[in-house]
C-alpha cells in the first residue's frame, strides 16, 4: 500500500508524462511506441530523456493492478543511444578543496531567511546526493532515531530509494533548520513553503566569487566527495571499498552495485556507509580547522 505522499507525487508525475506522451492507459502504450519517443528526444537532443523514461516505468508500476508485469519503459538502455553526459566540475586539489568548504562555512551576512540557503549548501556538501534532492528534501523524509534522509523512488533518477546516513554534523545543521522550517512540508523553504528553484545553490556559490562553470558547482560536491573517496589510503591501501562509495551515490549502472542493491535494498552497506559519511564530515571539519580533527591518510588536506 502506498503513503498518500506518494501517491500525490506520482499524481503530479501522470501530468508530466501525459504532456510528453499523451496516452495514459498502460495496455495502449506499445514498446515500439515508446522507443521511436525516446528517439525523437535523442534527436533533439533533449536533456531530459531519461527522466521521462523512469517516469513512465514508475506510472506503469503504480497502474499495473493486475501484476502482468507489463511495463513498456523497462529495459531499454540497450535499444537507445548512450547519454554522454558532461562532467560538473567540482574541484579535487587540496587547496581548491580547502578554499571552496571555508566559503561555504562562512558567515553570510547578507542572509535572507535566517541563511536557508547557506545552510542547503553546506548539508548539500555533507550528503553529496544530486542537489534538486536537498531542494525538495520534505521533513517527513527524515528518521531522526536512525539518523537517516530516506529519498523516496518517485524522486530519484534511479527510480528506487535511496538512504543517505545522516552524520553528527549534518543532523546539527537540520536541527538548526528545524527552528525554522520545522512546521513546514519542505525542509530548506524560505518565503514560501515550497522547493528552493534548481538555481538556488549555484547562485550562492557565485555569490561567494565561486565559477560554477568551470570552478565548483552545486553538482561538482559529488565529484569531490566521489574522487577523494575512492583515492583515500591507509598505509597505502585503498581506505574505502569502490561499492560503498557508488552505492552512496546512487550510482547503480555498475553491475556488482546494481547486483547488492537488488539483494539487500537501501540499506545495502548501510554500516560502512554510514562510517564513510561520518568520516567525509570529519574530513570537512578538519579542512576547516586541522587541529580540530585528524583525518584518515590520503585525500586533500591543506
Amino acid at each position: 500500500m502506498r503513503d498518500p505522499k506518494t501517491i500525490e507525487v506520482l499524481e503530479l508525475r501522470v501530468g508530466y508524462v501525459k504532456a510528453r506522451f499523451g496516452k495514459l492507459c498502460r495496455e495502449d502504450i506499445k514498446r515500439p511506441d515508446v522507443l521511436a519517443f525516446m528517439r525523437s528526444y535523442e534527436a533533439e537532443g533533449k536533456l531530459d530523456r531519461d527522466r521521462v523514461r523512469s517516469i513512465g516505468e514508475q506510472i506503469c508500476n503504480y497502474a499495473d493492478a493486475e501484476g502482468d508485469g507489463y511495463n513498456p519503459f523497462r529495459n531499454l538502455n540497450g535499444q537507445m543511444i548512450a547519454n554522454i553526459s558532461t562532467p560538473r566540475p567540482g574541484v579535487t586539489e587540496p587547496r581548491d578543496v580547502t578554499r571552496v568548504f571555508k566559503l561555504i562555512s562562512a558567515p553570510w551576512t547578507r542572509a535572507r531567511f535566517s541563511d536557508v540557503v547557506g545552510l542547503a549548501l553546506r548539508f548539500d556538501a555533507l550528503t553529496i546526493p544530486r542537489p534538486g534532492m536537498v531542494n525538495e528534501m520534505e521533513w517527513s523524509e527524515v528518521d531522526w532515531d536512525a539518523e537517516r534522509w530516506t529519498i523516496p523512488a518517485v524522486k530519484m533518477k534511479t527510480g528506487w530509494d535511496h538512504v543517505v546516513p545522516l552524520s553528527r554534523q549534518a543532523v546539527a545543521i537540520l536541527r538548526s533548520v528545524q527552528k525554522l522550517t520545522g512546521h513546514r512540508r519542505y525542509a530548506f523553504s524560505c518565503s514560501k513553503d515550497a522547493p528552493l528553484s534548481n538555481n538556488t545553490l549555484n547562485k550562492r556559490l557565485r555569490l561567494l566569487g565561486i565559477d560554477t562553470k568551470t570552478d565548483h558547482c552545486a553538482h561538482g560536491f559529488r565529484t569531490t566527495f566521489s574522487t577523494l573517496s575512492h583515492h583515500e589510503e591507509i598505509k597505502d591501501a585503498k581506505a574505502w571499498d569502490g561499492d560503498v562509495v557508488e552505492l552512496q551515490l546512487a550510482h547503480l549502472d555498475n553491475s556488482t552495485v546494481e547486483g547488492l542493491y537488488k539483494k539487500h535494498g537501501p540499506l545495502a552497506l548501510i554500516g560502512s556507509r554510514t562510517k564513510l559519511m561520518q568520516h567525509w564530515a570529519d574530513r570537512i571539519d578538519y579542512w576547516l580547522d586541522p587541529k580540530k580533527v585528524m583525518p584518515i591518510k590520503g585525500g586533500a588536506q591543506a
